[in-house]
């Protein structure tokens, strides 16, 4: 655990995070920080706030790299549906019916 850093509040209440600390936890400005206040040890922790759709986001873009993603056409295709060809599906008694979006 790095020592702690000492910071000053203004007038206003604002503090500085130092650039070090800015640059190692990827805080931007507009940023949304999380502040816990224990009053008890009378600390203050910080977190920076993150977006789960960025994170999900990011998931997907590293499966899709590792190719480990599969299209609508394989998908397709390994259930016997040509895109091209088909424009909907109905399927026996079922309630259900498949739009499928092929070229134009």
């Amino acid at each position: 655990m790095a020592l702690p850093i000492g910071v000053r509040v203004d007038e206003k209440g604002r503090i500085t995070l130092p650039r070090n600390l800015r640059d190692e936890f990827h805080i931007q400005p507009g940023d949304t920080l999380f502040v816990a206040a224990d009053s008890e040890s009378q600390t203050l922790q910080i977190a920076k706030a993150i977006n789960p759709f960025d994170v999900l986001a990011e998931h997907a873009i590293a499966e899709w790299k590792a190719g480990k993603t599969t299209n609508l056409r394989v998908i397709a295709r390994e259930a016997g549906i040509d895109l091209d060809r088909d424009r909907s599906i109905h399927r026996g008694g079922d309630d259900w019916v498949l739009i499928a979006i092929g070229q134009v």
